[in-house]
């Protein structure tokens, strides 16, 4: 072998049987050390003492710098959207729910939990309504056929009696 493959192999060799100095049945994770060693160090380095404090402070700060930095987030985090498209939806709506046609200023994401594509924007309401009936249109058809029958509790009361 040339020297070359030899550092090479060596290397590779090195980087694949790393073992935490702090905790060796851990996973390697970090300047020798394991996950939460590593944490450990990095929160004592940077003078954290309290997480939620620290976070807290954090987001507190990126909200001030970008007032829609937690939406922005948010929207990526949960459905890709980027803020940009999120405003293309709304503004294609005019700013109404999908199935009231209320305006509204801010309009939930509405998306298919199977494939995770995006059917439109709702209202709080609307959208939980859906959720409630577990996105499944026989459930809705069902409902809408029961609130147009008439029929209900007054009925079944003459039923019994």
């Amino acid at each position: 072998m040339r020297m070359r493959e030899v550092a090479s192999e060596k290397r590779r060799r090195t980087y694949r049987s790393r073992i935490p100095d702090c905790h060796p049945e851990r996973k390697h994770f970090g300047n020798g050390l394991c996950g939460a060693c590593y944490a450990v160090k990095w929160r004592k380095d940077h003078g954290v003492t309290n997480d939620k404090e620290y976070l807290r402070n954090y987001h507190k700060q990126r909200q001030k710098e970008d007032p829609l930095w937690g939406r922005r987030k948010a929207l990526l985090q949960k459905y890709g959207l980027t803020l940009e498209v999120y405003s293309a939806m709304y503004q294609a709506q005019q700013g109404l729910c999908g199935i009231c046609r209320v305006y509204f200023d801010l309009l939930h994401v509405d998306h298919s939990k199977e494939d995770r594509t995006i059917r439109g924007l709702l209202c709080g309401s609307c959208n939980r309504a859906i959720g409630l009936f577990f996105h499944d249109s026989a459930r809705l058809q069902a409902a809408i056929d029961y609130l147009q029958s008439g029929q209900g509790i007054a009925s079944a009361a003459k039923v019994i009696a």
